[in-house]
């Protein structure tokens, strides 16, 4: 272990180290392939750094599962140095860290590289949009459980410590917990859990989404969607028999105004759509739109529902 890391190795991603690179497992039925150095896919400056550059990877280390943290930016230099603290500063002493920068044109690249150092892998290059590079970020990770940290955010101290003591022996597929939402026309308020809700609403705050990497491999996140491929991934999973675990705490503090706090009612028709059919599509569609066009959609909706 070189002086460079030596002297950092109070943060989460530099306790455990090792010059032996994982066997990455690369299924029929995974959609994302697995890597641990990017494949260039669009033409343009690719830069990359960060300790697999300099021959440093992960492993589980005795009863450490490794947890790999991705987190995608674009001109996000006003938060993200708070972001990447926030994963360098857990107390949980096997974490991976991915950063996957969209070509930024402003200081972002500048913050990424003064954390070199403590950074699994990181690469720079224009890509499709954000669910374009939250793919590339699953791709590249190596740990058992992986979860995405928006680059306006920031953990709780020691969420990951108690996620992995949630987790246990692995046996769960899936973890999540509470979100702090900032901001908005509401103020700050805890975004708790709403599975009941599924069909309605996104039943589980993202940000508190520790997920097995092998079915973020399977599905990965569907790009033909702009705003909400990871309520549609949520749905997916939830549509299996899987073994999960809900831990009543805030996991994030989540700034609103993202892309996703915005609303998208045509991807959100066409999600309920594909997934629940075209009364629940409807039926969503006029909750949405009952101020703006009272009574038309509920119209439609009862004569289609005498149809079934």
């Amino acid at each position: 272990m070189n002086s460079a890391i030596k002297s950092v190795e109070s943060c989460s991603t530099t306790k455990h180290l090792t010059m032996q690179k994982p066997l990455l497992e690369r299924e029929p039925e995974f959609k994302l392939k697995s890597m641990l150095f990017f494949e260039r896919q669009v033409r343009g400056i690719l830069s990359t750094g960060g300790l697999r550059t300099k021959g440093f990877f992960k492993k589980k280390y005795r009863d450490k599962t490794v947890i790999s943290v991705v987190t995608v930016v674009y001109n996000g230099d006003k938060y993200l140095e708070q972001t990447i603290k926030s994963v360098l500063n857990q107390n949980y002493d096997n974490v991976e860290y991915i950063i996957i920068d969209g070509g930024s044109t402003d200081n972002t690249l500048d913050i990424i590289k003064k954390y070199d150092y403590a950074i699994d892998y990181w690469i720079s290059e224009p890509d499709g949009g954000i669910y374009n590079a939250m793919n590339k970020g699953a791709s590249l990770c190596s740990g058992d459980y992986v979860a995405f940290l928006n680059a306006d955010d920031w953990y709780v101290e020691g969420i990951i410590n108690r996620v992995s003591l949630g987790i246990g022996n692995g046996d769960i597929d899936y973890a999540f917990g509470n979100v702090n939402i900032y901001g908005g026309v509401n103020g700050s308020r805890i975004f708790r859990p709403q599975l009941s809700e599924y069909k309605y609403k996104m039943p589980l705050p993202h940000p508190s989404f520790f997920l097995r990497r092998s079915l973020l491999l399977m599905f990965g996140f569907n790009e033909g969607y702009r705003a909400i491929a990871d309520y549609d991934l949520i749905l997916k999973i939830l549509g299996m028999n899987l073994k999960s675990k809900y831990i009543d705490e805030v996991f994030v503090n989540f700034r609103a105004g993202g892309l996703s706090s915005f609303p998208h009612e045509r991807e959100h028709f066409r999600l309920a759509y594909e997934h629940f059919g075209l009364l629940i599509a409807l039926n969503k569609w006029r909750i949405k739109k009952k101020e703006r066009y009272k009574g038309f959609p509920k119209k439609v909706f009862k004569k289609l529902a005498r149809m079934f």
